[in-house]
């Protein structure tokens, strides 16, 4: 049975000057899980599959970093039909030349390789780097295949939205 929820956020955020230069970044949080900050449950969270996901961008040719040193990170378990996603920022020119075609691939040929992604829910916390020091963030909670809609109408190249929140 395929779910019809859609739960669409953007934001912008101002880019941290401690972050490390890289293709893309991971800082800590689950996305739809709240700030890192504002889960007491751990300390600098990530979602168990964030190793997969690493791996699977460095054998696509992106270099990877962390914000959090991996000692002092928490690596967290949900288990159920959802997938979550380990909040990844783009650099501007990464997100501009594969944005879309990596996480469209990560998503489907990756995470859910078990299952269709219409079966199961995917949570999302992307974003991107703009030359002006801002970071554009899109987080997307629902259907797989809804999610992944939502990724490809998303504006990745800073040139203005190609579609509204909703996908539409």
């Amino acid at each position: 049975m395929a779910l019809t929820e859609l739960e669409v956020t953007e934001e912008s955020l101002d880019w941290d000057p401690t972050w490390p230069d890289a293709d893309v970044i991971i800082p800590p949080g689950i996305p739809g899980r709240g700030a890192p900050s504002d889960n007491e449950w751990t300390r600098n969270p990530y979602p168990s599959m964030t190793t997969d996901v690493v791996k699977f961008l460095q054998q696509r040719g992106h270099t990877v970093e962390y914000t959090v040193n991996r000692e002092e990170q928490s690596r967290i378990s949900l288990r159920s039909r959802d997938c979550w996603m380990p909040v990844l920022i783009f650099a501007a020119e990464v997100a501009r030349d594969v944005g879309v075609d990596v996480i469209a691939s990560l998503v489907k040929d990756f995470l859910f390789r078990n299952i269709k992604p219409s079966d199961g829910r995917l949570h999302v916390r992307l974003g991107k780097r703009q030359p002006d020091g801002t970071v554009s963030v899109l987080e997307a909670h629902g259907d797989g295949d809804n999610v992944l809609e939502v990724i490809e109408k998303w504006d990745w190249t800073g040139a203005g939205q190609d579609g509204d929140a909703d996908g539409h």
